[in-house]
């Protein structure tokens, strides 16, 4: 079998061709015309064609992905660990997880030789080749050379390759339902499911529900023709219900591997050796099933030294006095740590009052304010105050005549204002002033009184006695001090001239 590389050359009736250019116009003809050509000629490729080249260009990304992901326990890192049993439509959908146009130009170089191989194995008519590539070629003249979208690409020529018998997608059914259970979503097994001409429905119809709870039956020993009949009568809830009670696993919601089973039991690669599994099958893992994926393992940052180049250095040893040092004792200096002592702030409690007890003050303070104060409403000046209004219905369109005695109020007018607005005004609201009489009160007024007016006494007569240092012979200051000692029985002013000399010393 010719093995063909990207810069080596190819000959057709006696053409010699690059294969570099021939690869590049034939990967950039319209998907739709190349599946047209090798439809006409009636070639078809193995499956296992393109998975292989899918493979080895999508391998060193995935690898560097799990790489970067390995401290991730992401579940794309989970699947990718399966990549070596991947589907093909599994890894076509890695393209678009990626979205490398490299990758993408790479993969469809890749393709396009092991397609060539293929041709040449085949030994297809030279000049059907040959047409293949002049019109591929006048394609690119006239429109240039354009990347196309590698998934959708994939899904147009899809119908050019072929299963080998027993296998679905390039994988046998034992590792079919295993590896899309673990590594992919149920809208990525439907599209699979599409691939292959199965459409699987989003909810069972009643008799496929029928059909799956009478097999559990079955595998139990408890099917009954009866328990069957009794099922085709029911309606789809109560089916269901009927599972509930049985414990029986059937819904009309398709769980992940009942959708791989449906596509399994219908599609025309599968269906004639199609078997019910038993559920372990589900539950095995890559290792078990074929090669897998290493393990990831994060690597730690190692900074590498830059080792250190001594440069010998010669130095002129010159012979010196050895002089003795003296050896000073330096002082012990012992480290004091403060420490800081952090007060905790102690919360204050705050005195509080509730609106009730404030209330009651309040309440019990304007009746005493009423009780010590009385005033007589008809010495105010007239001001109308307390308007109430009153909206709705009310029962009583009158205001009912008090006689407080507390308030000394003794009858209310109302005043209809309109029809529910009222006026009220209070009369002969006489409330006096009463005040008690306290004999101490007075006792204590009264000596303040003479208290002050002998202070003054005291304060005029010291300032005479301090002007007058001897008592006057005559004239109106003898008649007053006359009078005085007259009054007291006692030359009282000559005793206090005696006694505020004394003091002041000038006597």
């Amino acid at each position: 079998m010719p093995r063909y590389e990207i810069d080596s050359k190819i000959t057709v009736l006696k053409k010699e061709y690059n294969v570099k250019d021939i690869v590049e116009v034939l990967s950039n003809n319209p998907a739709n015309k190349t599946l047209e050509f090798f439809q006409t000629i009636g070639l078809s490729f193995p499956r296992e064609l393109r998975i292989n080249q899918l493979r080895d260009v999508l391998r060193m990304p995935v690898l560097l992905t799990r790489e970067e992901r390995a401290s991730l326990a992401d579940e794309m890192n989970y699947r990718l660990s399966w990549f070596n049993q991947f589907t093909e439509t599994q890894l076509v959908n890695l393209f678009s997880f990626f979205k490398d146009t490299d990758l993408d130009k790479k993969y469809l170089e890749h393709l396009w030789l092991a397609m060539i191989e293929h041709m040449t194995d085949k030994k297809i008519s030279e000049h059907d080749f040959e047409r293949f590539i002049k019109e591929s070629t006048e394609h690119s003249k006239k429109n240039g050379i354009k990347l196309q979208n590698v998934i959708d690409y994939n899904k147009t020529i899809n119908p050019l390759f072929f299963d080998q018998k027993g296998k679905i997608d390039g994988l046998k059914p034992d590792v079919f339902r295993p590896v899309l259970y673990k590594s992919s979503t149920i809208t990525e097994i439907r599209e699979l499911g599409l691939k292959y001409d199965v459409n699987v429905p989003k909810r069972l119809r009643k008799n496929e529900l029928i059909d799956i709870i009478v097999a559990e039956l079955k595998e139990r020993g408890e099917y009954t023709k009866e328990t069957e009949d009794k099922l085709n009568s029911m309606n789809i809830l109560l089916i269901q219900r009927f599972a509930i009670n049985n414990k029986i696993k059937a819904s009309t919601e398709l769980k992940k591997e009942e959708v791989i089973e449906y596509i399994l039991s219908n599609a025309n690669e599968t269906r004639e050796a199609y078997f019910v599994p038993s559920s372990s099958v589900y539950e095995v893992e890559a290792s078990d099933i074929g090669e897998a994926m290493p393990e990831v393992i994060e690597k730690p940052i190692v900074i590498e030294e830059e080792p250190v180049v001594e440069e010998p250095v010669e130095e002129e040893v010159k012979a010196e006095p050895v002089v003795e040092e003296e050896i000073k004792q330096e002082p012990i200096v012992k480290e004091v740590i403060i420490e800081k002592v952090i007060e905790k702030e102690v919360p204050t409690k705050v005195a509080t009052i509730d609106e009730e007890t404030l209330n009651r003050i309040l309440s019990k303070s304007d009746s005493t304010l009423r009780k010590e104060k009385k005033f007589r409403v008809e010495e105010v000046e007239e001001v109308r105050l307390n308007t109430v209004e009153y909206y709705g219905k009310k029962p009583k369109q009158y205001v009912i005549e008090l006689n407080d005695k507390d308030t000394g109020i003794e009858s209310v007018e109302p005043k209809e204002v309109d029809n529910k607005v009222y006026q009220v005004e209070l009369t002969n609201y006489d409330v006096e002033k009463k005040r008690k009489f306290s004999f101490g009160r007075f006792l204590l007024k009264l000596f303040l009184i003479i208290l002050l007016i002998a202070l003054i006494i005291l304060l005029i007569a010291t300032i005479y006695v301090w002007v007058t240092p001897t008592a006057p012979t005559s004239g109106v200051f003898q008649k007053i001090e006359d009078f005085l000692n007259g009054i007291f029985k006692a030359n009282s002013l000559q005793w206090l001239r005696d006694t505020f000399h004394k003091l002041i010393g000038t006597k």
